[in-house]
């Protein structure tokens, strides 16, 4: 009787944890970034604004469109020289990004501000899990 009881456990836990792995997709956490140009005299490291991406947000899509993460662009970034074209001063406002449970289903992804995939800038998983989503606005 114990090992028929102890049987019938082991079969029940078991097919819980195989239902638990079945039925959720594995999710990845991007970190990432909306550099923006800027103009003026702002030494990189100084807190800076751009008003093209403050306070938007910030979407991943998947393979076939779909929004499957978004985050919002605080409204203060940081002056970089992304671009070297006004050494010493900063030419653009790094922003700052963290998407939670985004899907990994899928080999293709794209980044972009807004709700617009038109100028959607385009990742790999391997890429989005690694070294994050960089989106860049205006060079």
């Amino acid at each position: 009787m114990r090992w028929l009881v102890a049987a019938v456990v082991a079969l029940v836990t078991a097919g819980g944890i195989v239902a638990v792995l079945s039925s959720g997709s594995s999710t990845m956490t991007v970190q990432g970034s909306v550099v923006v140009a800027v103009s003026g005299a702002t030494l990189p490291g100084v807190p800076c604004t751009a008003p093209s991406a403050s306070g938007r947000t910030a979407s991943i899509w998947s393979a076939d469109g779909t929004r499957v993460a978004s985050a919002a662009v605080p409204p203060t970034g940081y002056a970089v020289d992304r671009w070297g074209t006004r050494t010493p001063f900063a030419d653009a406002c790094r922003f700052d990004l963290l998407f939670t449970d985004v899907p990994a289903d899928d080999s293709v992804y794209r980044a972009g501000l807004g709700g617009s995939l038109a100028d959607a800038q385009r990742f790999s998983r391997d890429q989005l899990a690694t070294t994050g989503a960089s989106i860049t606005y205006g060079r």
